[in-house]
């Protein structure tokens, strides 16, 4: 995900540059603030990530609107987690959609100390 492409910065087949896999992650992640999660202080962790493209690459050099869905929420002996979906749209169409699944440790929490 680190490795430099000339497609990153330079022209494509799909035109200008596409936006690499780390930082289509970080395109996805605007709907976290809608679920209201209390974090500060927890340790949190990246569970699992999914990137569809569903037209054509993500293009560096345009503006995306994100919408996102939670899908579920539950626990482990030593985590919270949730599941969620978000969506890029361009002009109406969706371009491409992740699945996340953020983890929590509960040791790091004050709300589950002993």
């Amino acid at each position: 995900m680190t490795e430099r492409l000339d497609w990153y910065d330079g022209p494509t087949p799909w035109g200008g540059p596409v936006v690499n896999p780390g930082m289509a992650v970080g395109l996805f992640r605007g709907p976290e603030q809608g679920f209201n999660l209390n974090r500060e202080g927890v340790v949190g962790l990246f569970g699992a990530i999914e990137i569809r493209h569903l037209a054509g690459p993500i293009m560096a050099d345009r503006d995306y609107l994100c919408s996102g869905e939670l899908l579920a929420v539950g626990e482990t002996p030593k985590s919270e987690y949730i599941w969620y979906r978000s969506t890029l749209h361009d002009q109406g169409a969706d371009v491409a959609q992740m699945v996340m699944m953020l983890r929590f440790m509960k040791a790091s929490s004050p709300l589950w100390a002993s």
